[in-house]
């Protein structure tokens, strides 16, 4: 099995250690055995440029290629060319899951001397600011065309994919007529709302940027399985987060969530009172869940 997964730092894990990120809990979610994994950073040309030279097919291979500070434009790149190396070989991946960043951010381009990854800058509204970020009324609708062409491209080769929009396109940008082809039932969020400010309304989220905690990313695991119709195989994530081969428990993880949970309790007083409210029947079933684990 082929799994490729994509996008920023929401999915590379800012709070969180790789083996409790998404990709990993839905990699063993879907199969509850080992897994060859690949992981792309910048810098690293090969992985980026030949990746069909990495594919066994005896293997169960995840392709993740989410980093810090990605931009939607680099994710939608990496991720086309990833799809276009394997096609032209006669391989095709199982699952596709892309998780879009802000639609500020760009990659930005200077002269470089060792190829295509050296020379890249990603700039955002506080990184390289002087680059220039995207701006509306054209941003959100560059994001939503590459989403758009994404789209076409798995679903005219039947290959099974979600999207994970964890940031919001502007709403008040009236020339977004991309929304109206866009198939949401593949989204885990509507693009208009977008995770980040729900998951800080509903306290999963480990950080003042919104990024997801452990249990934002095992919220993201099941809507992905949902649209994938494999979600009666999030039982396989129990067994990963008990007997993970790196030491990560999930009960030291776990309090590394509460700790942080209460750190956004008292330092974000602009939440909604519900947004961090200890007894949400989410965080109450969760923890039932796990409790013969903790």
């Amino acid at each position: 099995m082929i799994l490729f997964a994509n996008g920023c730092s929401h999915t590379a894990g800012q709070c969180v250690q790789k083996p409790l990120t998404w990709p990993s809990m839905l990699s063993h979610s879907l199969i509850n055995k080992e897994w060859d994994t690949h992981e792309s950073h910048y810098g690293d040309e090969h992985k980026v440029t030949n990746p069909q030279s990495l594919v066994d097919k005896t293997k169960n291979q995840l392709f993740q290629f989410s980093d810090h500070g990605k931009s939607n434009d680099m994710i939608y790149y990496e991720t086309l060319h990833f799809l276009l190396s394997l096609e032209k070989e006669n391989i095709k991946p199982d699952f596709v899951v892309i998780q879009w960043s802000g639609v500020n951010r760009r990659v930005h381009s200077v002269p470089g001397e060792k190829g295509i990854i050296d020379g890249l800058v990603f700039v955002n509204s506080h990184d390289n600011s002087k680059f220039g970020p995207w701006f509306e009324p054209y941003a959100s609708k560059h994001t939503l065309q590459m989403m758009l062409h994404l789209q076409t491209y798995l679903k005219l080769n039947d290959i099974p994919y979600a999207f994970i929009p964890y940031m919001e396109v502007d709403t008040q940008n009236k020339y977004l007529i991309e929304l109206d082809f866009l198939d949401e039932s593949k989204c885990t969020i509507s693009p208009k709302i977008g995770h980040r400010n729900e998951f800080r309304r509903k306290g999963l989220t480990c950080d003042t940027h919104g990024h997801p905690s452990l249990l934002g990313h095992y919220f993201i695991t099941n809507k992905v399985l949902e649209i994938l119709g494999c979600e009666e195989l999030i039982k396989g994530l129990d067994f990963h987060l008990e007997k993970d081969k790196t030491g990560v428990t999930l009960k030291s993880s776990l309090t590394l969530f509460k700790e942080r949970r209460k750190f956004i309790k008292y330092n974000q007083h602009t939440l909604p009172k519900d947004g961090v409210e200890e007894n949400s029947d989410f965080w109450n079933s969760v923890l039932e869940r796990y409790k013969s684990l903790i």
